[in-house]
Formats: structure tokens, C-alpha cells, sequence
């Protein structure tokens, strides 16, 4: 249930008296299969009485498991989710060893697919590139098309960040294709915006702001400040400027990060 039905499992992980669990193996093993539901419906988890008992428990232990393949991932998902990039490269690095060691493809999977975007957030393009290529192959045999999209989302970015345009919109291409084959909505106008970045970054701005103009009309919730950012960056070259000040305005209201901030002041 955990990894297709991740809602399900959690349900029933909460129907559990944690009160009548007393051995320490259970304990940490129900503590690990809690912590990753909860992070999988996207909900916010204390780690210190959740995680890190797993963490302490599995590090210890020599025996490969799929509990402790769970636990360097799923910590190593959390220290990156906290700026913690190089740190949690160094879990997924545990996890590919476990995940290797008992033959679990998913899991190993994407360990590579994430520690490629952990290097991507760390700027070493060459690195993401490799470790996003690897997941890519090997999320493919696991023959799961949500994830093979999101594979091909994450490598088609780590090439954008090598700049090498081309190939990245030939796997932008992909991943729209297959988003079209599996009327995957939210995914396919995902990989446009990712497109309209990519066109942005070719100077093909025209085609990027027609893009993002079809994306406002139709899915205006899925644009982040990064969307508008380049929207209205687009609205500046192609002498748009209403469309541009009307990007700022939006951007006022969901700015996520420092780089949204910079995007912003550099657009006003």
C-alpha cells in the first residue's frame, strides 16, 4: 500500500495503539512506515520522535531490509526538503546500497532520480545530469507511468541546467507524450510549463509566453511564482508590459524563496 496507495496505508497505520507495540524492532518499524505515508500524502511530521529512532535503530544494523532502504530514504528526502542537499545525498547513497542488496528496483530507483536533483539544487550540473539519467533507466522498468514522467521531468530539467536545450526538449516531449497517452492532466500542463521554461532559456520567447497564456486560461492554480517569473520576464523582451506588471502582481502573492524574491525585483 505504501508505495501505490500511500492514503490507504496511512489510514491503516493510524488505526494501530502505538501503546501496544513493545518490542523496539516493531516499534521503529511502525515508526518508519508512519513517517513515510504521512511524507507521502504530504503531511509535515515531527522527526525527532518519528524518524529518528529509525534512524538510529537501521544505521546500526548490517542486514539489509526494506525497512532500512525506507529509512535512508525517507531521511534522506527530509534533509533535503530542509537544505540539507548534501547530507541527504549521502542517504540516498545508503539506500541504493540496501535497495541493490535486496533487488527493490522502485526504491533505487528514486534514490538516483533524487540524489540527481540533490546535486542540481547543489549547482554541480554534470552530477544531476548523470544520477537523473540512471533513474530515469531504472524507473523504467518498473513500468509505473506517473513516475516515469516524473523521471523524465527531472532529467529533462538537469539537462536545461547543463544547457543543453535541445535534449531537453526532446524529453520534455517524452514526458508530454506520455502525460497525453495517460489523460494525465496535471502532469501534462507540468511539462508544458516545463517546455515554456525551456523555450525561455532558447530565446524563443513568443513561444514561451504563448505557453504560459494557455496554461493561466486553463490551469491558472498550478502556476508557481516561478511560472509568473518568466511569464512576465517574457512580457518584458516582447515589449508586453501590462502582461509583464500583471506577472509581478501574481508573483507578489505566492513568493516561495529567495530566488522568487530576486526573480520579482528583477522584473519590477
Amino acid at each position: 500500500m505504501l508505495d501505490q496507495h500511500p492514503d490507504s496505508a496511512l489510514a491503516l497505520l493510524q488505526t494501530i495503539d502505538r501503546s501496544s507495540i513493545h518490542k523496539t524492532e516493531s516499534t521503529v518499524r511502525y515508526s518508519i512506515l508512519l513517517f513515510a505515508a504521512a511524507m507521502k500524502n504530504g503531511l509535515s511530521v515531527d522527526p525527532d520522535s518519528i524518524l529518528t529512532p529509525a534512524v538510529a535503530y537501521y544505521g546500526e544494523k548490517d542486514n539489509p531490509s526494506r525497512e532500512k532502504m525506507l529509512t535512508h530514504f525517507f531521511y534522506a528526502v527530509y534533509l533535503s526538503n530542509n537544505n540539507q542537499p548534501a547530507a541527504g545525498i549521502k542517504e540516498y547513497d545508503k539506500a541504493i546500497t540496501v535497495g541493490e542488496q535486496i533487488g527493490d528496483t522502485l526504491y533505487t530507483a528514486l534514490s538516483y532520480t533524487n540524489k540527481g536533483v540533490a546535486y542540481g539544487e547543489d549547482g554541480i550540473a554534470d552530477e544531476e545530469m548523470n544520477f537523473a539519467r540512471i533513474g530515469l533507466e531504472k524507473i523504467r522498468l518498473t513500468n509505473d507511468t506517473s513516475r516515469i514522467i516524473h523521471a523524465l521531468s527531472v532529467y529533462g530539467l538537469a539537462a536545461m541546467h547543463s544547457g543543453e536545450y535541445i535534449l531537453a526538449d526532446s524529453i520534455f516531449n517524452d514526458a508530454l507524450a506520455l502525460s497525453v497517452s495517460t489523460a494525465d492532466t496535471v502532469s501534462l500542463i507540468n511539462t508544458r510549463m516545463r517546455i515554456a521554461c525551456n523555450e525561455y532559456f532558447r530565446n524563443n520567447i513568443h513561444h514561451a509566453a504563448s505557453i504560459y497564456s494557455d496554461i493561466y486560461c486553463s490551469a491558472p492554480e498550478l502556476m508557481t511564482a516561478f511560472d509568473y517569473g518568466l511569464w512576465g520576464m517574457c512580457g518584458t523582451y516582447i515589449n508586453d508590459i501590462p502582461q509583464a506588471e500583471k506577472c509581478a502582481f501574481f508573483m507578489e502573492e505566492s513568493l516561495a524563496s529567495c530566488a522568487d524574491s530576486i526573480t520579482w525585483f528583477s522584473l519590477k
